[in-house]
């Protein structure tokens, strides 16, 4: 279960329930992941569902939601160059650059061990300094918006709650498991190797959120919620690239022989040319930005694709996903260069295989990274919100599902750009001294080089000098 309005991590109670149990966990190559997609009906807050930074909730097998095209296109608005300057956009890029370098997913070995368990690290100068790392947050959001849930949290989940005559907390509870193996696609409650079991906890009344199946770890040694799409990521802490089972979610979703009934993306048609070139005219119409207001917690997009020939069509996976930069003047007018982006999509058609051309006249960026003040979230946790994006989609799947379908872009995401911030409780801790302090956007590393504070040209030692005060 994710820490969702703040950047620490939820403390999680550590339970041994048994020798057999902590044996089959040594031997089980114990690897899962979770699908993100909109929220189905039966998702909802009173059984810990559209939690405050949810875009969606986790999809059966056959109902998830990917990214159709293989090239993406990506681009800073002046406002993430004001306050992140060039040493922010290189960690946005360096987490860019781990989903480049992945191999297409049909080259990758069956049980991926070429990739590791865990990927997290400490930084315990950035820990004391309450430090946020932009590299891997931005990483979580990338493989968010590529369809990955967070599978820790959904290990074990809540479907229904039925409170009985006797009324709370005598109630019945129906716990699923939304977390699928990457090798067998069975449910399983291991991620990365760490055996989950779960207790529910109820509160009956006073809250949105009444009940939830929380996950705990069998082998309290174990590192546990450590994947990159579950961001259980402490103050300080930094992910050195994907795990094991990140990996695995992607190559479910992304296999060639992944077949889902599909639209095109909105900016797409059949037939044209090959490769990346600039549209006729040179500069096209400017693109105006998306603002923090289109990315308030349940507004997502869930659409149906319009009607039209060949728009619908049973096709594969793309097997590999290509970040490319794009620039456009974001100080005076924010034009783009628009391009024609053609590809070849693999569709089944009378259960023979075959390509089809696919061009995306792509008149604005796929990502967009922003920065904006986003505030604080209070109630229910009075915390500094981290970031803002929406999922927005397509459900192509048959009457009744929710799913499979594919993710729309543009995809903006909205870094909070609201600065150092105190947080004090009353009526006994009101003053400067008894504060204490939320996060600080900074990038750094395992080395022993001075972590880089944020908004641009801030030092650490003017934050170290905050944390001295008298």
């Amino acid at each position: 279960m994710r820490n969702y309005f703040g950047a620490g991590t939820v403390t999680r109670s550590l339970k041994t329930i048994g020798c057999v149990l902590l044996l089959a966990s040594c031997v089980h190559t114990g690897r899962a992941f979770s699908l993100l997609g909109p929220f189905d009906t039966w998702q909802i807050q009173e059984i810990t569902y559209q939690m405050g930074s949810d875009i969606g909730g986790p999809q059966n097998l056959g109902e998830e939601y990917r990214i159709p095209m293989p090239t993406l296109f990506y681009a800073f608005e002046s406002s993430f160059l004001d306050y992140f300057g060039s040493n922010g956009v290189a960690e946005v890029e360096k987490a860019i650059k781990i989903i480049n370098d992945l191999p297409a997913v049909s080259l990758l070995s069956q049980q991926l061990t070429e990739f590791q368990l865990e990927a997290r690290r400490d930084n315990y100068q950035a820990a004391a300094l309450s430090l946020l790392d932009l590299k891997s947050y931005t990483l979580n959001l990338l493989i968010e918006q590529m369809g990955l849930a967070e599978p820790e949290r959904y290990t074990w989940t809540l479907r229904a709650r039925f409170v009985l005559p006797a009324g709370c907390p005598v109630v019945n509870y129906s716990v699923i498991q939304r977390n699928f193996d990457p090798v067998t696609w069975e449910p399983t409650p291991y991620v990365n190797g760490v055996l989950y079991t779960y207790q529910i906890i109820e509160v009956c009344m006073g809250t949105p959120f009444l009940a939830d199946a929380f996950e705990i770890q069998v082998d309290p040694l174990a590192i546990s919620f450590n994947s990159v799409a579950g961001l259980n990521l402490p103050l300080g802490g930094f992910f050195t690239g994907l795990t094991r089972d990140d990996v695995g979610g992607l190559r479910y979703l992304y296999r060639k022989n992944n077949f889902n009934n599909e639209a095109l993306p909105n900016n797409a048609t059949i037939g044209g040319g090959g490769g990346v070139v600039p549209v006729a005219g040179g500069i096209s119409s400017p693109w105006t930005p998306f603002f923090p207001t289109n990315f308030t917690a349940g507004t997502n997009v869930v659409g149906v694709p319009v009607a039209a020939t060949n728009v619908l069509s049973v096709r594969g996976g793309i097997d590999k996903i290509i970040f490319r930069r794009v620039n456009f003047d974001s100080l005076l007018g924010s034009n783009f260069v628009a391009v024609a982006d053609a590809y070849t999509a693999t569709t089944l058609v009378n259960s023979r295989q075959t390509g089809q051309r696919i061009t995306r006249q792509v008149l604005t960026p796929d990502f967009v990274f922003t920065a904006r003040d986003l505030g604080v979230f209070n109630p229910p946790a009075n915390a500094v919100t981290v970031a803002r994006r929406l999922l927005s989609v397509q459900n192509t799947g048959p009457a009744g599902l929710n799913g499979p379908g594919i993710i729309n872009t543009p995809i903006t995401i909205t870094y909070n750009k609201l600065g150092n911030v105190l947080i004090n409780n009353g009526p006994a801790f009101i003053d400067e001294a008894s504060s204490f302090r939320d996060f600080t956007w900074a990038s750094f590393d395992g080395t022993t080089n001075a972590p880089v504070i944020y908004p641009s040209g801030r030092s650490i030692m003017d934050l170290e000098a905050q944390l001295l005060r008298p």
